[in-house]
């Protein structure tokens, strides 16, 4: 398991979801890239139960967040005509605990 703490802003409104009687929330945040090419990573995020149900109520689009949680980065493959065309990589963190972070800008 890989485990990583993240600074980051929320992009689009939390979404509540319920799936078998439980919370499901998720997130969509950007974080900073110090690399070259992409200046920022979008990140999709989702946590369950308590935690789901308290990103749903306390925080908005364009907060700024700490997340801890476990990352996973998932590969996935596109071809047409059975020729590879190109492959898309994207970050899912499963959110075990978040913190509001104010962070401003001069």
């Amino acid at each position: 398991m890989n485990i990583c703490t993240i600074t980051g802003k929320i992009l689009k409104q939390p979404r509540l979801l319920r799936y078998n009687k439980k919370a499901l929330t998720k997130i969509f945040i950007c974080m900073p890239n110090n690399k070259r090419g992409v200046s920022f990573y979008n990140i999709k995020a989702h946590a369950t139960g308590k935690i789901g149900m308290e990103i749903f109520d306390v925080y908005r689009k364009g907060d700024f967040v700490i997340i801890e949680g476990f990352i996973n980065i998932k590969i996935k493959k596109i071809t047409m005509n059975n020729k590879y065309i190109k492959i898309i990589k994207s970050i899912h963190i499963k959110i075990n605990r978040i913190h509001p972070a104010s962070l401003i800008f001069t």
